[in-house]
């Protein structure tokens, strides 16, 4: 699986990681990290991680997993939904409501939260708008019509996501005025004590 530069700042090898698999539900099983990646990939910025599972019989090869790996707490992490962040040439990048238009800012992701959310370390400041739902199908400059609405899975209970994130959790004040509309927008959250967090197979 891959993580982000900064998450695999935290695996080391012997580290145990968990994971699931959408064909097993909620069960839960573990791999022992035996290899971090010392490179980068130049456009993901995302690094390899390799690891030993003892498999009880019901894991395929293919099967797609979300992962998690143990790491650090962080108050006041920004943190946004992952369908808001795109890859590109340059890097990831994300789109902030500015004047009634999409702007395209190049970001630094951190850890995702295994909630959905991915922490933000550089490129969003909090109470910016940004495209959310749609973020895939428009481009720098285009028009965005504001309106209202719920946010996607929010508020919850529980903390989430900075290193590390659990659930999604509480986002930060104001939240709820306007959002991008069609495609749809939130402003980046802020979410205490994270616990663990995401990788993707």
């Amino acid at each position: 699986f891959r993580v982000s530069e900064t998450e695999s700042l935290h695996a080391q090898k012997g580290q145990v990681a968990k994971f699931k698999v959408a064909a097993t539900g909620d069960r839960e099983f573990g791999a022992t990290i035996y290899h971090v990646g010392q490179v980068a990939d130049p456009t993901s910025r995302q690094v390899e991680v390799l690891a030993w599972v003892q498999n009880p019989g019901v894991l395929k090869p293919g099967f797609f997993a979300e992962v998690s790996l143990p790491s650090e707490s962080k108050k006041d992490a920004i943190v946004v939904p992952e369908t808001a962040i795109q890859a590109s040439d340059r890097g990831f990048v994300a789109f902030v409501i500015v004047d009634g238009k999409a702007v395209v800012r190049q970001v630094e992701i951190g850890p995702r939260t295994g909630g959905g959310d991915v922490e933000i370390l550089t490129g969003l400041n909090p109470g910016e708008t940004i495209v959310f739902d749609g973020a895939d199908r428009i481009a720098n400059g285009v028009a965005v019509s504001p309106t209202t609405g719920a946010l996607p899975g929010a508020p919850r209970p529980g903390g989430a996501g900075g290193p590390g994130g659990g659930r999604r959790g509480p986002r930060a004040p104001g939240e709820d005025g306007p959002q991008g509309g069609g495609p749809r927008g939130q402003r980046p959250g802020s979410s205490p004590n994270p616990n663990e967090s995401g990788g993707r197979q």
